[in-house]
């Protein structure tokens, strides 16, 4: 079952307007997110003045007195404006075929390129059962499967879409040889001597233990599937020779067997054969087995049901399932599970044994993998009653009670996080309308009622759109339900607790922050209200910037391209600069033995500065001060790969809208930095 996050990056045409001017609400960066174990969304965010307005009609700048007004930039000058656009980030780790992520990963990948590349790891975890000794095993598999969208590498701005998965796979379930053993788990007892085979499973063979299954004696439909559960266990051949030997159809009709050990073994034998065999999973849902679990899911059997929700994680690794088992498996799974066990129906307080913890780790790892399908099926998850809520407060109740660490949290944040992707485009009409509000439904006749009191620049114009948004924000605040949760002000506090409290999990963390990084992306006037409460209400900064220090690339990708969107919907952008600039800087290669991170991460910074600097000149005081300068030569420089030339343009964008800050012009000669260095290519 692999989970798989996704960024959306929306691009602007390089030729058409190059790498934003100095428009106020123009200049746009691209930032991508991180998704696969997590996807990732690259997006474009912009720095600031209101939309569609150049750069010099709009450009303000506040505790600016003794710096002259800047005048319109080199590429201002040279390239007509760009459209703005923010980041988008899709994160959602790809179960595989089991358990949670930092013990397994998954092959489902939501990428336009993507790599997958060998397992890093394995672990087992052995339980004995029964006085005979016979063991299950359940191994975790950790692969990364990396994706980007081909780009052009001239423009460092283009929109991408940037997926990454991991892939988290649900443990498969072993079975050990057995000389003569007995178990007393559950309701049905037996012993192994009387049967006509030996008691050894070496001395059975696949075809007899397939062929068991159809016997009348419920003791030898246990052995056979016991015998598969075991042979099947790592083993491809066996998995393979069992399909052929029509095994499935068998099995499934096992499931809901009046024995309950015959349903445990039948689905303890199904969740080995399927684990990473994509042919078994699609035999399996051709025989009707979706239907079939979810009977057995019914069923008040705890064993029962850890087989059937690892079952379903297996099946959602595989990209070409998600749509069916979302239609075939949500409303069902959301009543019998994600409700009942997450504390949203009763006293609202999570209370689940060791057995349940499991069944819900299960779930929430199979809703991981889903999420990161197609926008068919996000949007059947963000309209499934109950589901959001499960999930909102399973993350709220944990945190309240110190378990921020906990791996249902990571699968539960990282579809909250896959379920925001492209959330303002995807959203019902009446409820994007409601967000948007007077000013966007009626922005002609706004903007003819304010010619000839005061320009939409004036102080006037923005307590009229101020006023708006705390009336909006008033409504759309109170007693959220559903896909409501994604977009309400509360989801902002609940990921700012979860950036400060986990300090173990970082997928926790990336999701978060990528989750974050959806909710403000874009020109959508939600999006600016959400960043603005993130900074001033939330005070975010502080926690983000803490985990920029990271040197892990994919929670660098996410929190960078929070921060770039941020950057833009600030009010403030003195008071952000002297916060952010020398985190950022310090995080830029300066020299060929410097770590770099990805090009992406430099590319998202470097839009953060720009952001900053074309309305803040203590920004490009602080780059300056911070040794900035050297930083951003060397990566205009490096154009030896398309990332570097990315980077490298991206860079020149930036110095040269620093050019036009005249009184900075000693400083920049004092570092041995001319004219011809900030606006040549």
């Amino acid at each position: 079952s692999s989970f798989s996050s996704r960024s959306q990056s929306n691009g602007l045409d390089p030729k058409a307007s190059d790498f934003g001017t100095l428009k106020g609400s123009s200049w746009s960066s691209r930032s991508a997110v991180d998704l696969t174990p997590h996807k990732r969304m690259a997006t474009i965010s912009n720095g600031g003045l209101a939309k569609g307005r150049g750069y010099s009609t709009g450009y303000t700048m506040s505790q600016a007195a003794n710096i002259s007004p800047r005048p319109s930039s080199f590429h201002e000058r040279n390239y007509r404006p760009r459209q703005n656009f923010d980041t988008l980030s899709l994160h959602s780790l790809r179960l595989a075929d089991g358990p949670l992520q930092p013990t397994a990963i998954a092959d489902d990948r939501y990428s336009i390129i993507s790599e997958q590349l060998d397992p890093v790891g394995h672990r087992s975890l052995y339980k004995s059962q029964g006085n005979g000794g016979f063991t299950r095993s359940y191994t975790f598999e950790r692969q990364m499967s990396a994706g980007s969208t081909a780009k052009a590498a001239s423009d460092w701005q283009e929109g991408s879409e940037v997926t990454q998965s991991r892939t988290i796979r649900a443990p498969a379930m072993r079975r050990g040889g057995v000389q003569r053993w007995r178990t007393t788990v559950g309701c049905f007892a037996w012993d192994l001597p009387h049967l006509p085979m030996a008691s050894r499973f070496d001395d059975i063979d696949l075809p007899s233990a397939v062929k068991y299954l159809i016997a009348s004696d419920p003791n030898l439909q246990v052995l056979g599937a016991a015998y598969l559960q075991h042979k099947c266990y790592s083993d491809s051949n066996a998995k393979k020779q069992a399909r052929s030997l029509q095994a499935m159809p068998k099995l499934v009709k096992l499931f809901n067997s009046p024995n309950q050990e015959v349903q445990r073994h039948a689905t303890g034998a199904m969740r080995n054969l399927i684990y990473d065999n994509a042919e078994n999973k699609l035999a399996l849902v051709e025989e009707n087995g979706i239907y079939e679990l979810m009977r057995t899911l019914r069923e008040p059997d705890d064993e029962l049901r850890k087989n059937v929700t690892g079952i379903l994680w297996n099946l959602s690794s595989s990209d070409n399932l998600k749509d069916r088992l979302a239609r075939d498996t949500l409303e069902q799974l959301t009543d019998l599970v994600l409700v009942p066990l997450s504390g949203l129906g009763g006293s609202g307080v999570i209370q689940q044994n060791p057995s349940e913890a499991e069944i819900f780790y299960n779930s929430t790892g199979f809703l991981r993998n889903l999420s990161s399908a197609s926008q068919q099926t996000r949007q059947k998850m963000r309209e499934c009653h109950g589901l959001v809520d499960s999930m909102i407060h399973y993350v709220n109740s944990s945190l309240e009670v110190g378990k921020s660490e906990d791996k249902s949290v990571e699968n539960a944040v990282c579809v909250l996080r896959n379920l925001s992707y492209r959330l303002y485009d995807e959203m019902p009409p009446s409820s994007l309308q409601r967000l948007e509000g007077h000013r966007r439904n009626n922005s002609s006749m706004v903007t003819g009622e304010l010619v000839g009191c005061f320009s939409p620049q004036s102080k006037k114009a923005r307590e009229h759109y101020l006023n708006a948004d705390i009336v909006t924000f008033t409504e759309v605040s109170k007693d959220p339900k559903g896909m409501e949760w994604l977009w309400n002000p509360q989801i902002v506090g609940i990921y700012n607790r979860l950036l400060q409290r986990c300090e173990l999990n970082k997928h926790t963390t990336e999701a978060a922050s990528g989750a974050l990084q959806n909710i403000t992306a874009g020109d959508r006037r939600w999006a600016g209200v959400l960043s603005r409460l993130a900074l001033e209400q939330e005070r975010i900064l502080n926690p983000v910037l803490d985990r920029v220090r990271t040197a892990d690339h994919h929670q660098l990708r996410s929190l960078t391209g929070l921060i770039r969107n941020l950057s833009r919907h600030a009010r403030n952008k003195d008071e952000m600069s002297t916060k952010v600039v020398s985190h950022l800087i310090e995080k830029l290669p300066g020299s060929i033995g410097d770590k770099a991170p990805p090009a992406d991460v430099i590319v998202n910074i470097i839009a953060v500065l720009n952001n900053l600097v074309v309305e803040s000149p203590m920004a490009a005081r602080d780059i300056v001060y911070f040794d900035g300068l050297r930083k951003l030569f060397y990566i205009k420089k490096r154009r030896d790969s398309s990332d570097n030339e990315k980077s490298s343009r991206a860079a020149a964008s930036l110095l040269g809208n620093m050019w036009q800050y005249t009184k900075l012009h000693r400083d920049f000669k004092m570092k041995g930095f001319r004219k011809e260095d900030f606006l040549g290519l």
